[in-house]
């Protein structure tokens, strides 16, 4: 004889003889092992739903079984053993989330099990050798006392709000199915570049509403609304003619310029502006001055009189498209006045033309024209672009 001196600890939470918050509830699983001979349920999308919380007893039809059906419970490894030909209820000690494995050589018909969450009594007939006796009498009842002994179940329904119930309640034979009632919300993609989802959720995890909410702020003050966006392929530049006399709603314009990558390695960012909607100025009337700075230095550049805003500071953009190209936000100020110079200012940063990685570019510049501006264009002088983005934003101030 050997005796047994220390036990190994295991805290697993398991149920039995509880009282299910959602009333009694069962699952119906319908298995044909002709087909397999191993099925596995899992439990955590069933238990994810709200609607069903755990497994007391397990009700098994073996009938139709060649051979002896036999569930595993996951995590205690508890194993209940159905004979071929018997049915039965089987309590069991079934910790969350369950796992159950169910074997069998095989079946002439599939085989009805039932996952049901309040306790019954263990009963199999024709009785198994070995098998739990009838229950005795009902003990007395505590506080939350344990229910009393209890016939076989004559019906199992499914009763839910969220649910499209069929088939319900099964009395000796038969199957419940339930699908998911639909919600209301229009089944689409919610979000893009200048959205954001606003989705509701009820205790259950349903989602019961879904809308898009433009994206708002940026820029230290103001709200952004998209205008408008031109992608370069190999292009000679990049044309809004129209896009500040289009929207006169704005007196303040955010640029963005994302991964802008010259044809040519060394070319210049340029930015023009047009004054009646369908040609670019490239006379001398831009006035700008900017810095560079990046781990090899600091220069700076500009003009006083030139054909255009240098926004990569005459340090010139790397066509390697692996370093991302040139990045810069640019604002342009009341370009709809006509009284003063419209004003421009930017910051941004790219691998210069000279290997020079992560240079962070910084600068300002005015139109030397006291007239309306109506649009922009973007180009590289020396070549095309060959990719990249721009995206035009107005500011609101209300």
């Amino acid at each position: 004889m050997s005796n047994i001196n220390s036990l190994a600890q295991a805290n697993i939470p398991v149920f039995n003889v509880q009282v299910p918050s959602e009333g009694p509830e069962a699952i119906p699983v319908l298995l044909d092992f002709s087909v397999s001979t191993q099925y596995i349920i899992e439990g955590k999308p069933i238990l994810d739903k709200g609607n069903f919380s755990m497994i007391q007893t397990v009700w098994i039809d073996a009938t139709n079984a060649t051979g002896s059906v036999i569930l595993l419970i996951g995590l205690i490894n508890q194993q209940i053993i159905a004979k071929s030909g018997t049915q039965g209820y089987y309590p069991v000690l079934c910790p969350n989330p369950f796992r159950i494995t169910i074997n069998c050589s095989g079946s002439s018909a599939p085989v009805q099990i039932a996952l049901i969450n309040v306790p019954i009594a263990s009963h199999q007939w024709p009785p198994q050798a070995g098998s739990q006796g009838p229950a005795g009498p009902q003990g007395p009842a505590g506080p939350t006392g344990p229910p009393g002994p209890t016939g076989p179940v004559s019906s199992v329904g499914l009763v839910s709000t969220d649910f499209a119930v069929s088939g319900s309640p099964v009395t000796s034979s038969g199957n419940i199915t339930a699908n998911l009632n639909t919600s209301g919300v229009t089944a689409a993609t919610y979000g893009d570049s200048t959205h954001v989802s606003q989705v509701t959720v009820n205790s259950k995890g349903i989602i019961t509403a879904a809308s898009n909410v433009a994206i708002s702020g940026g820029g230290g003050s103001g709200s952004l609304v998209f205008l408008s966006k031109l992608d370069a392929s190999s292009s000679a530049s990049l044309n809004f003619a129209t896009v500040f006399s289009s929207n006169t709603t704005y007196d303040e314009f955010l640029i963005e310029f994302l991964h802008i990558v010259p044809s040519s390695t060394g070319d210049n960012v340029i930015v023009r502006f047009s004054i009646d909607g369908a040609t670019f100025d490239s006379g001398s009337h831009y006035s700008w001055a900017a810095a560079r700075n990046s781990a090899a230095g600091s220069a700076v550049a500009g003009s006083a009189a030139t054909t255009s805003f240098g926004l990569d500071a005459s340090g010139g953009v790397t066509s390697t498209q692996v370093n991302g190209g040139a990045i810069y936000h640019l604002r342009v100020k009341d370009p709809a006045n006509a009284t003063w110079h419209p004003r421009i200012e930017w910051t941004g940063g790219n691998n210069d033309g000279t290997g020079n990685p992560d240079v962070n570019v910084g600068g300002c510049g005015s139109y030397l024209s006291v007239t309306a501006v109506t649009g922009f264009q973007v180009l590289c002088p020396a070549g095309n672009i060959a990719i990249g983005s721009v995206r035009v934003y107005g500011i609101t101030h209300a």
